[in-house]
């Protein structure tokens, strides 16, 4: 900065003296807390335009869609760890020198070439590349061609004494099946994986496999998506098609998915058929073995021996870039939505005068596209141990969308939680416990039994752009992205019990524009039982925990410095506030600061006569000669500045 502080007014100590009551036991912090309201405040410094500017950050193309194992990955997590850093974060590396968790994971990409068409008695198609079909996710590599066949869902369930595959000889041919699973089988939702029917269909034979879409699916995988997935060690080629294709494939047999998928609701059983059709697969691909980030940061507990801790989680990865007709997946609501409230939540919480009294644990993971790899990696390796874990807050497509938030959890304490957090900040999150099982990085701490939770905005106009190019930016809301990172933040608050101290800097009309005041109100609040030193002037803080300061300024930069001091008077804390200002004395009787002196200024200022100073902000700024009583002296100066009002 070239320009050098012409004034250094301002100086903000905050000493954090030893608590006069005993701190909480961190497993029991919920049975401790009856209302969250105290915490408002901390989560009320959410920034949602803060959060969308991340947002946008990571969907930029230098980072290439963020695949997993890519350049553009490897770039977005030290982006990612730049941030942590700069936010004052613990490095969760176990060296204390980075933030990183690496492992390695499969990348997988489709290469060029890749076709897919038709052959009839009539005519011949050539289907177009993400128009008419993408390879699925599980796909193998190779060229196949020959006769199709229909195998109803490609299911083998013996269990269920249900087999697709049971009055058909599929050896060398390509097999046509449905997605999902019949509406009138409860079938496990294993049989529904992409993986598993191409596994089960190669185990039967077949050379490659066709997967139509239900004809009354409400939700249809995005044809202009790219698989994250495939078999390394398999060679048979796999392609999604919408019902309209698939239909072209059925035509000349004078049938339809329609019909076929009627068939096997109403019968109950398989109907699978010849096809008067023949098809050709092309896919190539590439499956390569790369390092990958966790990218891991943390807030200390107050205590060093405590283990206890609390994650908030995201997965930073999407699908990259497509290599067969470059498109680039930005992945802003899948899943930059929710790395960037993991990284708004961390500027808040450390940014702030936060003592939590358990380890605050920020994960952004890699990998999840891939199937759940990082956090599963982390849940095999963790930093802080899993039996101390209160809670894991998982955020997933957070940013898109006119619905609430949902919840999907069905840990009790955890629930109870949630619901207060909602409460306080009267906003409707409905818990769903079938949603905490959702492929997201919740899931690998729920199966060993972790209080975790997973968070997603509904839309109620369906998925959207997921898993598509058009996934990007403009389609998130930032009033979306500020509502999570209040939840999540007052929700971190709850488990987690902090001592903290927050000056109002996001509503102060003084931090987005130069003051035109030569004394302003500077409003804090903490945790009752805290002392400031505010202008070498001690203040306690109430019971209702708010604080008001007069503070004076000088024309120029006004610097002010915030500390925090424990009780071995070592500095925990420090931030630093540069206040402009260009004080019109003129505007000293404007006590609203609406920058006019009228009627009123007048009704404020008589509510106030006749009274000394006692630490009170808004009486002192009554005091308008500084004699430390509101008088009749301060009612002449009063008079002078009567009806100014600026921009006369």
């Amino acid at each position: 900065m070239k320009k050098t502080f012409r004034v250094l007014t301002s100086l903000l100590a905050v000493v954090l003296l030893s608590a006069s009551f005993p701190s909480l036991n961190p497993v029991k912090a919920l049975e401790k807390v009856e209302s969250l309201s105290q915490y408002l405040s901390i989560s009320n410094e959410s920034d949602g335009k803060q959060a969308f500017q991340y947002m946008e950050r990571l969907c930029s193309k230098e980072f290439e869609g963020r695949q997993t194992g890519t350049e553009g990955g490897q770039k977005a997590s030290e982006w990612i760890s730049d941030m942590f850093q700069g936010f004052g974060l613990k490095p969760g590396n176990p060296s204390g020198k980075n933030y990183f968790q690496t492992y390695k994971a499969p990348v997988f990409n489709l290469l060029p070439e890749v076709s897919f068409g038709l052959t009839t008695k009539s005519k011949d198609v050539i289907f177009q590349y993400k128009k008419d079909y993408i390879p699925s996710p599980g796909t193998g590599k190779g060229l196949v061609s020959g006769a199709i066949i229909f195998a109803g869902y490609g299911i083998t369930n013996s269990d269920l004494n249900y087999d697709d595959y049971a009055s058909i000889d599929v050896k060398n041919k390509i097999v046509l099946i449905l997605r999902k699973s019949p509406g009138t089988i409860k079938c496990p939702e294993s049989d529904s994986l992409f993986t598993t029917k191409v596994s089960n269909a190669k185990k039967h034979g077949a050379i490659g496999l066709v997967i139509s879409e239900k004809y009354d699916e409400k939700n249809p995988y995005p044809i202009n998506s790219k698989p994250s997935t495939g078999l390394a060690e398999g060679d048979m080629p796999s392609v999604i098609v919408p019902t309209s294709v698939a239909n072209k494939i059925l035509a000349e047999s004078d049938t339809s998915i329609e019909k076929l998928q009627r068939e096997i609701d109403e019968k109950k059983t398989p109907q699978s058929t010849s096809i008067k059709a023949g098809v050709y697969i092309k896919v190539n691909m590439s499956i390569e073995t790369k390092e990958t980030n966790n990218v891991i940061g943390y807030i200390p507990s107050e205590n060093p021996e405590i283990e206890e801790n609390v994650l908030i989680t995201a997965h930073y990865d999407h699908l990259g870039l497509d290599l067969v007709n470059g498109d680039l997946y930005p992945g802003a609501n899948d899943n930059a939505s929710g790395t960037s409230v993991l990284i708004e939540s961390a500027r808040v919480l450390r940014t702030n005068c936060f003592v939590p009294k358990v380890n605050i644990v920020f994960i952004a993971f890699s990998g999840e596209e891939e199937g759940l790899l990082g956090s599963y990696f982390y849940s095999k390796n963790p930093l802080f141990p899993l039996e101390k874990t209160l809670a894991v807050l998982n955020m997933d497509m957070v940013g898109t969308g006119t619905g609430s938030i949902y919840a999907g959890t069905s840990f009790k304490d955890l629930t109870e939680m949630i619901t207060l957090a909602a409460n306080a900040l009267k906003i409707k999150v409905p818990i769903s416990k079938n949603l905490m099982f959702g492929g997201s990085d919740q899931y690998p701490f729920a199966e060993k039994n972790i209080p975790a939770a997973f968070f997603i905005r509904s839309n109620p106009t369906g998925l959207g752009d997921y898993h598509s190019p058009d996934d990007t930016p403009d389609t998130v809301d930032p009033s979306n992205l500020e509502e999570q990172v209040k939840l999540i933040t007052l929700i971190v608050s709850g488990f987690s019990n902090p001592d903290f101290f927050i000056i109002d800097t996001k509503n102060g009309y003084w931090f987005s524009q130069p003051s035109v005041h030569e004394r302003i109100l500077i409003n804090g609040q903490g945790t009752y039982g805290l002392s400031c030193i505010i202008q070498d002037k001690i203040v306690l803080i109430p019971k209702s925990g708010v604080i008001e300061k007069l503070i004076k300024l000088n024309g120029g930069q006004n610097l002010l410095v915030i500390q925090v001091i424990d009780k071995h008077q070592t500095i925990i804390f420090e931030r630093i506030l540069i206040i402009e200002a260009s004080p019109i004395k003129e505007l000293i009787a404007d006590l609203n600061f609406d920058k006019q002196v009228d009627m009123k200024d007048l009704s404020l200022f008589s509510k106030e006569f006749d009274k000394d100073i006692v630490n009170n902000g808004f009486v002192e700024l009554c005091d308008l000669n500084n004699d430390r009583r509101i008088d009749s002296k301060d009612f002449i100066i009063f008079n002078r500045s009567y009806g100014y009002k600026l921009g006369q």
